[in-house]
């Protein structure tokens, strides 16, 4: 994303100072992101992927973390600029920045103790990813994919457990009326 950014804003400025000078601070807000996002992943590879991070271990991040949020607020402060709003492949920009900082957001907050969440690192492409789940997920089901009655089919080897239905309903919030399952 921040290197599709900053191709957009080696482009060139439309016209006038003011595009100049909008389009060398996108350009400086893209180093900056590029740099703590390199901090953050640099710090992460110091730690084992493939685990459950432990509260410590997220604690090691949170800064870098914090610091990559700031560039990203910033970057995306700038492309919420009139003109640079009006060109779809910026309006697509923007709109994956949102993306990024609540994934972001999500996966490091400040109080990550008590947010019901489990993280892990995990190699992607030569890369590390950061994974983050929530334990409990009843109430994200109920949200979007139960809140519409409609038919479901749930396959797993384990959805039923000693010989009932109990412990799946419970965990994925369905009322014990309901009618089959």
């Amino acid at each position: 994303l921040v290197a599709d950014l900053a191709g957009l804003a080696a482009v060139g400025p439309g016209s006038g100072l003011a595009a100049a000078e909008l389009f060398g601070m996108v350009r400086r807000a893209c180093d900056r992101v590029h740099l703590a996002n390199a901090a953050l992943w640099a710090t992460a590879a110091r730690l084992s992927p493939l685990r459950l991070l432990p509260l410590a271990d997220l604690a090691l991040l949170l800064p870098q973390a914090t610091d990559l949020d700031s560039a990203l607020d910033r970057l995306q402060g700038l492309l919420a600029d009139a003109e640079l709003a009006r060109d779809p492949a910026w309006a697509k920009a923007a709109e994956a920045l949102y993306t990024l900082r609540a994934d972001l957001a999500a996966c490091m907050p400040v109080d990550a103790a008590r947010d019901g969440r489990v993280r892990w690192l995990e190699p992607r492409g030569g890369h590390l990813a950061l994974r983050c789940h929530p334990v409990e997920v009843a109430a994200d089901l109920q949200r979007t994919l139960l809140r519409e009655k409609a038919v479901r089919i749930w396959t797993s080897a384990t959805l039923s457990s000693q010989g009932t239905f109990e412990l799946i309903r419970a965990r994925l919030g369905l009322p014990a009326d309901v009618a089959s399952l």
